[in-house]
């Protein structure tokens, strides 16, 4: 660990482990340039499922269905993870009905497998690039800097918010298939909007094939959040 505490030579880690805790599991940030060149054993995996998959933009016309079909995929997608707790409806639409008011729908897609909604992706706009200088306050005048700026003055990175494949799918080729094609449907939009780097976090230590595939992309692991635990007895007496 090489974060340490201001004027103590006991790092945070020390610090957190000598109270009792200890670690639960490894999230990785991955930091990847827009402009990545699929590997060739990715290219053969996208030419020979590409006239079964079918990648759309959400379509606002029909938000309602299109956000319980992604709700229901991201749902399914992460049932099985390490602390997942799934969405309400009323939070999923909640959330969605937020972003539609930053993004425009190119951001957010839903891929297609045989006709069926299996897969999905949202991609954010890395915000912090134009409000840093409003310090936080976006009002009186704030508010109005940031929606320009959001119009006429694009970041340059962006983050990957969401993305999820249907469980059935995650340990076959098609899978994979479904992967490659999700995340380059976003680094084109992304460089169409001059976007270029793009980040994609909070991935489990354990989730292998995802983490390969973003190595595979030329990412670089950047950073590691570890969630620590610590069992809790109650007191008799």
């Amino acid at each position: 660990c090489d974060v340490c505490l201001v004027g103590s030579e006991m790092c945070i880690r020390d610090r957190v482990t000598g109270a009792g805790y200890t670690k639960a599991k490894d999230l990785y940030a991955w930091f990847i340039n827009t402009d990545f060149n699929n590997p060739p054993a990715m290219q053969r995996l996208i030419d020979r499922y590409n006239d079964r998959i079918i990648i759309r933009d959400l379509d606002k016309k029909n938000f309602d269905r299109d956000m319980n079909v992604m709700l229901n995929i991201f749902n399914n997608s992460w049932a099985n993870n390490w602390g997942f707790i799934p969405f309400t409806e009323n939070e999923f639409h909640h959330m969605g009905k937020e972003m539609l008011q930053l993004i425009p729908v190119d951001h957010i897609k839903i891929a297609h497998f045989d006709d069926q909604p299996v897969g999905m992706i949202a991609l954010l706009p890395n915000f912090n690039e134009i409000i840093k200088d409003l310090n936080g306050r976006l009002f009186p005048s704030g508010i109005f800097k940031f929606l320009w700026r959001l119009k006429f003055s694009s970041p340059k990175s962006g983050r990957v918010a969401l993305l999820g494949i249907r469980q059935e799918y995650q340990n076959q080729m098609v899978g994979s298939a479904l992967a490659f094609m999700l995340i380059g449907e976003v680094k084109a939009v992304a460089e169409e909007k001059g976007m270029t780097t793009h980040e994609m976090s909070w991935v489990l230590e354990d989730n292998t094939r995802l983490n390969k595939i973003l190595e595979s992309l030329g990412g670089a692991r950047y950073k590691t959040y570890r969630i620590f635990e610590k069992s809790l007895t109650a007191e008799t007496g």
